[in-house]
């Protein structure tokens, strides 16, 4: 039978396996917030389309496609919600996520990171007013904002700090 429950152990090669204990309590561990990197904020404004990965309580994966979001500042992205269902009850359960950005086939990079589903108040207001001035036509239903923990070039599977 399933556990909703996961602990985290730390391997040998430095990175964490969840094998039991609470999804909820894992974060990247000795890491707070992340600055997005030149590149990868590059990659992030060309590129069209994301895509953006969040998990259940019980780590049920689901993945979709989004074609609307912002790099905020140094260490947050919004993405505007028009039509999430399981994404949205998923970051209620979860806060961490995930975006992939595949630029040109040149570079691909991972994003994770904490999310919190907006869908009234000052930020809301604030990221309706944005989306709309930027031409979105869809409703914007929330937004998530997230808060960047890791970044990964997926070429070389490091992280894009430990690169240099």
């Amino acid at each position: 039978m399933a556990s909703d429950k996961y602990l985290v152990k730390k391997l040998s090669t430095g990175k964490y396996q969840i094998i039991e204990g609470d999804i909820n309590q894992y974060e990247a561990p000795n890491r707070k917030q992340m600055k997005i990197p030149k590149e990868v904020k590059e990659a992030f404004e060309k590129e069209q389309y994301l895509t953006f990965g969040t998990a259940d309580k019980k780590g049920v994966p689901n993945v979709v496609i989004i074609g609307f979001k912002r790099i905020l500042n140094d260490d947050t992205i919004w993405v505007f919600d028009s039509r999430f269902n399981k994404s949205k009850s998923n970051i209620l359960e979860n806060e961490n996520v995930s975006l992939c950005i595949f630029h040109n086939r040149e570079s691909a990079f991972q994003i994770k990171g904490t999310a919190k589903y907006i869908d009234s108040g000052k930020v809301f207001e604030d990221a309706v007013k944005w989306s709309i001035e930027k031409g979105k036509k869809k409703k914007t239903m929330g937004v998530v904002e997230i808060k960047v923990k890791e970044i990964y070039n997926l070429d070389s599977g490091k992280l894009v700090n430990e690169e240099r």
